[in-house]
């Protein structure tokens, strides 16, 4: 007993210096992935981005547009906004005045005329602006162009979803559990995949869908279960 106790003691010790070093390891392991994650997340959605942003000039400028804007006919110009907006595979699209009332949409016009839009054109500048809302309990990425001809006659605002195809595109680049979530007056809402673990067996890691806007939000998710 007295050569067995000592040693079991003293195995115990060193097991508990062990264990408490592979748990720190590994907390220090899941916050690297998720700051590593984060990193990518961010890169991947400013070049998604970029990408979406020279479409939307690119529609902008079309001269049918332009053309269709000046007849004032809004089922024509609904219809061009449909038409181009599915070549870029934009799931909204608007076209307001310069007073900000709406001109047309592919969105049903009490929609079209919300609050939101309104706070939209109220924030864009000359060049436009790239953001995040909500219509009707769907999260969109837009963006607001100035529709010249050549001097501003109007705004145009394309929207991208952010549903569950971006959370799963997400989710396959970083290897994390991703859910996209907002919260604002109209809706509150997440879609995705959220784990069900204690708080503090959670490691979370928010990165704002659009750099500067807090509207809606990727959040990263790492159970150290």
């Amino acid at each position: 007993m007295l050569t067995i106790v000592p040693l079991v003691l003293a195995q115990l010790v060193t097991l508990f210096a062990v264990m408490r070093t592979v748990e720190r390891d590994v907390s220090e392991r899941a916050h690297a992935s998720l700051v590593a994650g984060g990193t990518l997340v961010s890169e991947y959605l400013e070049s998604r981005s970029k990408q979406l942003r020279t479409s939307v000039e690119v529609l902008s400028a079309d001269f049918g547009l332009k053309e269709a804007t000046a007849t004032g006919d809004a089922d024509t110009i609904r219809s061009v906004l449909e038409n181009h907006s599915g070549r870029i595979r934009a799931d909204m699209a608007l076209l307001v005045d310069l007073n900000g009332d709406s001109v047309a949409s592919t969105l049903p016009m009490e929609t079209s005329d919300s609050a939101s839009v309104i706070e939209l054109l109220q924030s864009a500048g000359d060049r436009g602006m790239e953001t995040t809302t909500v219509f009707d309990g769907v999260a969109y990425h837009v963006f607001v162009v100035p529709l010249r001809a050549p001097v501003t006659i109007g705004w145009v605002l394309l929207g991208f979803r952010i549903d569950d195809a971006v959370a799963e595109r997400i989710t396959a680049l970083t290897g994390l559990d991703v859910a996209i979530a907002t919260r604002t007056p109209e809706a509150r809402f997440s879609v995705g995949t959220t784990l069900h673990v204690p708080q503090d067996q959670l490691l979370t890691r928010k990165v704002p869908f659009v750099d500067g806007d807090s509207a809606v939000n990727v959040i990263l998710q790492r159970s150290l279960q």
